[in-house]
């Protein structure tokens, strides 16, 4: 297996950059989202985040990456995860880690480990239903399949 020690810093490079106005309102978000989960008000932390990944997404174009893409996704995961939407949490980590390099990887690493022990506290059930959620997100964002709901 031949590897190319080149491309995580060139895809890192390669990341689409926002105006500064669209990079403080999602910095805006993420920061009210953060004071909302301490607060423990999770529903307007979620929505804050939900609102930062909105604009992220209007503000670039299809599948492009910027350097907040991380912090949004890696906020919205945490938030889900304290909502105990663990499946949902997981998938947005599987999400990061295709945007993430290196280094990058590791605060999501570290995140879906806290997630899979409180599944495994929660039983065997929790765990196999996350991870089959888990496993169709990733499906529906590779486009191996093409309906967004359970058959």
């Amino acid at each position: 297996m031949v590897s190319n020690t080149h491309d995580p810093p060139r895809r890192q490079a390669n990341r689409a950059r926002l105006q500064p106005g669209q990079q403080s309102s999602i910095e805006r978000y993420l920061y009210n989202a953060g004071q909302y989960k301490l607060a423990k008000n999770l529903d307007d932390a979620l929505k804050s985040a939900l609102d930062a990944e909105t604009l992220l997404r209007k503000s670039l174009p299809a599948n492009a990456a910027a350097a907040e893409t991380l912090k949004v996704l890696y906020q919205k995961a945490d938030i889900l995860g304290a909502q105990e939407r663990t499946s949902e949490a997981l998938a947005t980590l599987d999400e990061y880690d295709l945007h993430a390099v290196d280094e990058e990887r590791a605060p999501a690493e570290k995140l879906r480990n806290q997630l899979l022990r409180l599944i495994a506290v929660r039983g065997p059930g929790h765990l196999a239903g996350a991870l089959v959620v888990a496993q169709r997100n990733l499906l529906l964002r590779r486009g191996r399949l093409t309906t967004p709901h359970m058959a």
